[in-house]
């Protein structure tokens, strides 16, 4: 199991990762990262409203990292997909919501990453909440740390 300290840095998955999922990885990246700034230069333009129902790439990609980049890297792809795309709240809160387990466990893993103050609480209460001890583990990280209340911490 992951916890945030042990994520791996995208240099550290390089290394260990084979041709084919670093070209995965490349690429994957590459569209959150373009994501990310579509999305920055929306915000500064009028345009019309994204479909509801419609998920960039880079959110499938998260769903498929374990296939492509092996279980035990899983984590660190996911956590690094979320800090490329910039993942807002509503991505964030979509991802958990509709992901397996290992896909909340790597959203509760990279909540200090991606800079959403205490808006998040939800998913971490909800994670505490679950009988799945990975998921109270990736709850109980520095991201609870800093926003839980002291009741909700002794919990």
């Amino acid at each position: 199991m992951t916890s945030p300290n042990s994520l791996k840095s995208r240099k550290e998955l390089d290394a260990e990762l084979g041709g084919a999922a670093r070209a995965w990885l490349d690429e994957a990246l590459a569209e959150a990262a373009h994501d990310a700034a579509r999305t920055t230069a929306a915000s500064d333009a009028p345009c019309p409203a994204a479909s509801p129902y419609a998920s960039p790439p880079w959110e499938l990609r998260f769903a498929a990292a374990g296939r492509h980049c092996g279980q035990e890297n899983a984590d660190s792809v996911r956590s690094l997909l979320l800090v490329e795309a910039r993942a807002s709240l509503p991505a964030v809160t979509r991802l958990y919501e509709q992901g397996t387990a290992a896909e909340r466990r790597a959203v509760l893993l990279t909540l200090h990453l991606l800079g959403l103050g205490d808006t998040a609480l939800p998913l971490v209460e909800d994670a505490l909440r679950a009988n799945d001890t990975r998921l109270v583990a990736a709850a109980v990280g520095p991201y609870a740390a800093e926003y839980l209340d002291a009741h909700a911490w002794r919990h």
